[in-house]
């Protein structure tokens, strides 16, 4: 089954490349944009992917890597940090995708009277990677 990876927005160019190789492409995305963009962004646009695919849409997330994130002036937490914030904006995602979740209030994540309309039929597959000692 032929593949496509797409790391951060935009994401449209990468879905139209997705949807135009016609319906046995797979779509993967990569991602950690709790600090660019609020999880609950993140989980409409995981929604509308899933739709706009019908299921064939994978996404893996991390919790960030300096080499590449340091750079955009907002600095870069610890470990114990990045992993916490990083479980909560998972913990946001996933809880959206199911419709289990409007309200939320975490250490570092807010969300208030949230809801996605349009879910996929299937809640899209999400792949979690992190590296470094590991945090409970």
């Amino acid at each position: 089954m032929p593949s496509i990876a797409a790391s951060k927005p935009p994401l449209q160019g990468v879905t139209r490349a997705v949807l135009a190789r016609g319906p046995s492409a797979h779509m993967g995305e990569q991602s950690r944009d709790e600090e660019e963009y609020h999880p609950a962004i993140g989980a409409q646009a995981i929604a509308t992917l899933g739709l706009l695919t019908d299921g064939r849409f994978t996404l893996g997330l991390g919790s960030g890597e300096r080499l590449n994130e340091h750079v955009i002036g907002l600095g870069w937490l610890g470990i114990v940090e990045r992993h916490e914030r990083h479980s909560e904006a998972v913990d946001i995602i996933q809880r959206l995708l199911k419709a289990e979740l409007s309200n939320y209030a975490g250490k570092y994540l807010r969300l208030g009277n949230a809801r996605l309309y349009d879910l996929p039929r299937n809640k899209p597959l999400v792949v979690i990677a992190a590296g470094g000692p590991r945090h409970r």
